[in-house]
């Protein structure tokens, strides 16, 4: 691990941020919850109220985005098939074997952007010749 100076660098830009994502009020609670190393108090499994107030989440749950399985070669859109058939057979074993493969090609787009959805995997599906126009390889999904 680095040095103390490192470590107290990092804690006054974590507090930094922190205190842009939240009120004085709350950032004065989770300063002090991280002094005392509250860590439970900071996941948010506080009991009391008060504790309950100094849950920290730097990543905020963006609801209002839609799945999208993009197919970008052969493979993908063979992935695609593949996982639709086990969904349609209810072959359970295939689709968890799938899952991770599956989840690598999801980008989640805004509601505002985003197609229409396959009811079946609730993925908004973009198939290898629409891709293009919507999503780069290099850059995501172009807005």
């Amino acid at each position: 691990m680095g040095s103390t100076t490192e470590l107290r660098s990092f804690v006054h830009e974590y507090y930094r941020t922190l205190i842009e994502r939240t009120s004085q009020r709350k950032a004065a609670l989770i300063l002090d919850a991280v002094k005392m190393m509250e860590f439970a108090n900071l996941r948010g499994e506080g009991m009391r109220d008060i504790d309950r107030d100094k849950r920290v989440q730097l990543i905020e749950d963006d609801t209002g985005r839609v799945p999208h399985y993009i197919e970008t070669d052969d493979s993908d859109r063979e992935l695609w098939l593949s996982f639709q058939n086990s969904l349609q057979t209810k072959n359970w074993v295939a689709v968890r074997r799938l899952r991770n493969a599956v989840s690598q090609r999801i980008v989640e787009v805004p509601a505002r952007l985003a197609h229409a959805v396959d009811d079946a995997t609730g993925l908004a599906h973009i198939d290898r010749d629409r891709a293009p126009s919507v999503y780069s390889t290099v850059t995501g999904w172009k807005r």
